[in-house]
């Protein structure tokens, strides 16, 4: 399923070699944190976290990678584990803002240029996302957030290509509801 480079690198980052494992992990590293970064409603602080120990489990946990998905695979699951156990612990969910969306003044916004306006959109549009259910947040962080083909996120979340579907389709009318609950952020 990998490649022989990747092959050889995992192999190393298996016996102990720390700089394969960074190898391996490079060309993910910005994906995951931006899926984590989705899967957070924005939250960069939960995000970081989230990452962190994630890629400290798959490093750990190395040996136990078997090559039955693909290294990228085996990766996002770990960190889609690993957000799952940073909601649910009684130390880290508190962090996690996803009830109350902070009503900004945005009429500020229209004298910066369009970079900060966008940027603004965009972090609403997480925290907006950080609303739904952690089903409806990991499709829409997989699919749109990340472009991952549906076969791909599907494999990924272990269900098949039409539930995820399906997923995606109430994910993406949820947050459709939501924006026009707070459109005041967007105008």
């Amino acid at each position: 399923m990998a490649d022989e480079r990747t092959t050889a690198l995992i192999k190393r980052a298996i016996a102990g070699d720390v700089t394969a494992f960074e190898k391996l992990v490079k060309e993910h590293k910005q994906g995951l944190y931006s899926f984590a970064l989705g899967m957070s409603g924005g939250d960069h602080a939960s995000a970081s976290d989230v990452l962190q120990e994630a890629l400290l489990k798959a490093f750990l946990n190395i040996g136990k990678f078997r090559g039955d998905c693909s290294f990228m695979t085996w990766l996002w699951r770990i960190t889609r584990n690993e957000f799952v156990d940073y909601r649910t612990s009684p130390k880290t969910s508190g962090n996690l803002p996803l009830d109350d969306i902070p009503e900004k003044d945005l009429t500020r916004s229209r004298s910066f240029d369009e970079t900060i306006a966008e940027d603004q959109r965009r972090e609403h549009l997480h925290r907006l996302i950080g609303m739904l259910s952690d089903e409806h947040r990991e499709a829409i962080a997989l699919v749109d957030l990340q472009e991952l083909r549906y076969d791909e996120a599907a494999a990924m979340l272990g269900i098949s290509e039409s539930a995820f579907k399906s997923r995606l389709f109430r994910a993406r009318e949820n947050l459709f509801k939501l924006a026009l609950e707070h459109k005041k952020l967007f105008t």
